[in-house]
């Protein structure tokens, strides 16, 4: 590259035409927020091929792309911004806060927001506003689709459905995910796969009904 500041103009320019804070790049990249700003300011030139590697990545543009190398135009690069605008509009990037057993209880200590998963709108149209994500541990839901490894997305003020699937927390400060029933003022949960038995109590906290899940990745 003749100008070394390159980089950081290029990822300024694509990044305001999509419409992203470096808050969101850094969450997309995993690149620090304040070494994004460094690089866009000038007031670092340089950059690692990895670090431009997770920078193009957050973008969804090639790293040559990014580089400056003459692959694509910047008119062509900045037409794939707006239509990633567009894709991002439709979509809310939730916090994976943790992982729950879908198996047998466990103790599980609740994390701070390590990750967040890209959750198409429509999906949450009917959310209240406290919503996040698990990873999932084990195979208890496998007849619902959701195996180990897979994200479920909890809705922490859903009204009650009986049937449905929630996150639970047992009397021993046990969690799990299960299908939910009452019966003459016990709970039931169950497992969607046929070798993990019913789990009866007679209390627990109901953490949030799961609302969507999506395949590991």
């Amino acid at each position: 590259m003749e100008d070394k500041s390159s980089i950081g103009i290029t990822l300024k320019e694509l990044r305001k035409k999509i419409g992203m804070t470096q808050s969101e790049l850094a969450r997309r990249s995993g690149v620090d927020r304040a070494y994004i700003s460094q690089l866009e300011s000038g007031k670092t030139y340089s950059a690692t091929l990895g670090i431009a590697q997770k920078l193009a990545r957050g973008l969804d543009i090639s790293t040559s792309a990014l580089l400056g190398e003459k692959e694509e135009s910047l008119g062509n690069l900045l037409s794939r911004a707006q239509a990633i605008s567009r894709r991002m509009d439709d979509i809310e990037f939730i916090p994976v806060i943790g992982y729950i057993p879908a198996g047998y209880p466990e103790l599980v200590d609740e994390e701070a927001a390590s990750d967040y998963v890209p959750v198409p709108k429509e999906l949450l149209k009917n959310a209240s506003k406290r919503v996040y994500a698990l990873r999932v541990s084990g195979e208890s839901l496998k007849g619902d689709g959701i195996e180990n490894g897979d994200i479920i997305i909890v809705d922490k003020d859903s009204e009650m459905f009986e049937g449905k699937i929630y996150a639970v927390r047992t009397a021993h400060n046990e969690v799990t995910a299960k299908h939910l029933y009452l019966n003459n003022g016990q709970i039931i949960l169950r497992s969607s796969n046929g070798d993990y038995k019913d789990l009866v109590m007679t209390n627990a906290d109901i953490l949030g009904r799961v609302i969507a899940s999506i395949k590991r990745f």
